[in-house]
């Protein structure tokens, strides 16, 4: 056990560059992309493969956009059914 209590020293910050600013942004906007595909299969009350046979993909590709490991594109959003907002925000993000 240690006798004395030792105070964390400030770690000083360092300016984050544009590439890791633009990678951090890809990765926020892969994971809301998962949540809004997720969200919107169970508010419809479907399994995986239920949405997959509705948008002509496979239960995989599914999986893998809800487990956030590929960024949807535009046409791909629109055959999930997504709405409109969300089709707006993957345009916005490709644009920069």
């Amino acid at each position: 056990m240690h006798d004395e209590f030792r105070p964390r020293l400030p770690v000083e910050k360092k300016a984050e560059s544009s590439e890791a600013r633009a990678e951090r942004a890809e990765i926020r906007l892969t994971m809301d992309f998962a949540k809004a595909v997720y969200d919107h299969r169970v508010r419809l009350g479907l399994t995986q493969t239920q949405l997959a046979e509705r948008a002509g993909l496979t239960q995989a590709q599914i999986s893998r956009i809800e487990g956030a490991d590929t960024v949807p594109t535009p046409a791909l959003l629109r055959s999930l059914g997504l709405p409109g907002e969300m089709l707006d925000r993957r345009r916005e993000a490709t644009r920069h």
